[in-house]
């Protein structure tokens, strides 16, 4: 979701998010990259993002976004790619 609201605001194009769960139950959230889109974002349905990061650099910006944050210390011996 956050890579697809960041392209979004890179192409200067709007980020709608849909959220149902049935007939009549449709919500409907248009987010920007603000500090208050962030934060609508965040706050949706009190919904939580997990995060995963490869490699150990400490805390990133992923961490003030999401929770948990899921850290891979070598994608390549969990069984990823290998270059």
């Amino acid at each position: 979701m956050l890579e697809v609201f960041r392209t979004a605001h890179a192409e200067k194009r709007r980020c709608l998010l849909y959220a149902y769960s049935g007939p009549g139950q449709v919500l409907e959230h248009e987010l920007d990259l603000t500090p208050e889109g962030v934060g609508r974002l965040l706050a949706f349905n009190g919904t939580r993002f997990h995060g995963v990061q490869i490699g150990n650099r400490g805390r990133t910006g992923l961490h003030a976004l999401c929770d948990p944050v899921h850290v891979f210390q070598d994608w390549a011996a969990l069984g990823g790619w290998s270059w």
